[in-house]
This record gives structure tokens, C-alpha cells and sequence, in this order.
């Protein structure tokens, strides 16, 4: 426990695994629980060598979709979809035990589609 009296944030092994590749293609990153998606978003852009200036999605296991939702649209996300701001939302809050995961889209025209499992 920190002094200011809260937990301190615990290190989670994520890997990352870019489908549709042969062999196949991952990353394995070890970041604080308190990590944004957002921050998540940028370590994954350095871990594969890409440049960022694409839109992205992450999609949790219940469906409930977390993005940069100042470039995310209606039209982005087919209406009437709800989206959770990447940059508020830690990953402990969406993967919170051993074996949850999520999905990432990276470049909604090439649909670069990543597994990402606790």
C-alpha cells in the first residue's frame, strides 16, 4: 500500500497477437494495472514498429468498445454504438483476471485485428 493510502498498481503480462499472419506475429508487454487503453494504444504502435496516425478500437469481452473518442465517429463505429474513452479507462479495469481478454483494431481500412490475453 502506497502512502497516500491506495494499492499500488500491479504489473500485468499482456500478449499480443496480431492475426491473419504466418508465422505468427506478437509482442509480450509487461505494464502497471493503472495503464490507459490510451497509453496501451502507444506502447502496442512502438512494440510492432507502426507510426499511430491510424483510427483504432478496443473491444472487450462484453462487447463494450473503448476508443480515442475525440476522432471516433457515429459513422466509425456503425450507429448507435456507444464508446468508452480509451484514455480514462486502466487495464485492470477490463482485464481483470488471468486469461481475460481483449480485441484491438488498428487501421479501420487495412482491419489489422490483435488478440490481447492476460
Amino acid at each position: 500500500m502506497r502512502r497516500d493510502g491506495k494499492t499500488a498498481p500491479s504489473d500485468l503480462q499482456l500478449k499480443i497477437v496480431l492475426h491473419g499472419t504466418r508465422p505468427p506475429l506478437w509482442r509480450r508487454l509487461v505494464l502497471p494495472s493503472d495503464t490507459s487503453l490510451g497509453t496501451l494504444h502507444d506502447a502496442i504502435q512502438v512494440a510492432f514498429g507502426w507510426h499511430g496516425g491510424h483510427l483504432r478500437l478496443f473491444t472487450d469481452e462484453f462487447g463494450r468498445g473503448y476508443g480515442d473518442t475525440a476522432r471516433l465517429t457515429d459513422i466509425d463505429l456503425g450507429f448507435g454504438r456507444g464508446v468508452g474513452d480509451e484514455d480514462t479507462t486502466a487495464l485492470g479495469d477490463v482485464l481483470a483476471e488471468t486469461g481475460a481478454r481483449l480485441r484491438y483494431v488498428y487501421d479501420f481500412g487495412d482491419d489489422w485485428e490483435h488478440g490481447i490475453t492476460l
